[in-house]
């Protein structure tokens, strides 16, 4: 996850959240070019974590979801979305 705390060996954590009608084929094409194009822009690894949109309900419990509330920068989407999402509004 972004935390401003990057260095030239950083990788890039991203939390990505796939619409559940986004079919998996076109998903998977386009996170695998943007992996490689954060890869391309940085220097540094892009190493993404994706939920279905569906899932964060069930998964609102993992830690994952607190840190990245806690120290995540968000880039794309609205913060409050996915704390209303994982029960944390």
């Amino acid at each position: 996850m972004a935390r401003a705390t990057a260095g030239t060996t950083s990788d890039i954590d991203l939390l990505l959240v796939k619409d559940d009608d986004v079919p998996d084929e076109l998903w998977d094409a386009q996170l695998a070019k943007l992996a490689d194009d954060i890869s391309k822009w940085t220097g540094n690894d892009a190493r993404p974590v994706t939920c279905s949109a569906s899932d964060l309900a069930r998964r609102r419990g993992e830690p994952l979801f607190a840190e990245v509330l806690a120290d995540g920068l968000t880039v794309c989407g609205q913060r409050s979305w996915l704390q209303r999402q994982i029960g944390q509004a």
